[in-house]
């Protein structure tokens, strides 16, 4: 919104204060819904609520672009304050789900870091699109991010069986009798709940696969 503000002003004829206080209400809520979130989502499958999160961001983004009262701008950027706060508290759970405490601060920086670089790189995109358009500064990253959702939904998954396969713990589970109720609990931890067998066997046979490659891969180089 800091690039589009210019043109918004112009186009809209809305004060510049008004648009700093969008932007400034929007950080306020952004950092109280990262607090608040955090008890929501230690109690939700972390995978759909991240999801949810970033297709309701899209979605307000797109609202956004289609708008131009001053109420209406308003409230949708509140709103989308609030969910872009969603997305914190599920990535925080899920990291240290997966790594260990060796490992942790590592996965950590890296995923700071994804943080600054997608900063950057919005804030250049933006700046390009708002000659053509400022509504454009809303809607190309609302379909970006509605890409990432359906690509999340899956790979959330795809990585925790990964994860589950290079621990060799199903290895040695599939072994013994009855080896698929401890492999269900196993990826029942990982932020899957609720899936039944077929569901399972969709997500299974794909992570299976990308960890094979992920073994060759890493190996071959």
């Amino acid at each position: 919104m800091s690039v589009a503000m210019p043109a918004m002003e112009h186009d809209l004829q809305i004060p510049k204060n008004i648009l700093g206080t969008f932007l400034t209400l929007h950080g306020v809520l952004y950092g109280i819904s990262k607090f608040a979130n955090g008890f929501f989502a230690d109690r939700c499958n972390a995978r759909s609520f991240m999801v949810v999160g970033l297709a309701a961001s899209a979605i307000l983004n797109l609202f956004f672009g289609l708008s131009s009262s001053v109420f209406a701008l308003g409230v949708f950027w509140m709103l989308n304050g609030w969910v872009q706060g969603m997305g914190f508290p599920p990535c925080a759970r899920l990291l240290t789900h997966w790594f260990s405490p060796t490992k942790l601060a590592t996965k950590m920086s890296i995923w700071n870091t994804s943080h600054c670089i997608g900063g950057v790189v919005i804030l250049l995109l933006t700046g390009y699109l708002v000659s053509r358009g400022w509504r454009l500064c809303f809607f190309v990253p609302a379909a970006m991010a509605l890409v990432c959702v359906v690509f999340l939904w899956f790979t959330i998954i795809w990585f925790a069986v990964i994860l589950v396969f290079e621990s060799h713990y199903l290895i040695g589970v599939f072994r013994q009798q009855g080896a698929f109720r401890p492999a269900l609990g196993i990826i029942y931890e990982e932020q899957i709940e609720g899936i039944n067998f077929i569901v399972l066997f969709v997500y299974l046979v794909p992570g299976l696969f990308a960890w094979l490659m992920y073994r060759r891969f890493r190996r071959d180089y």
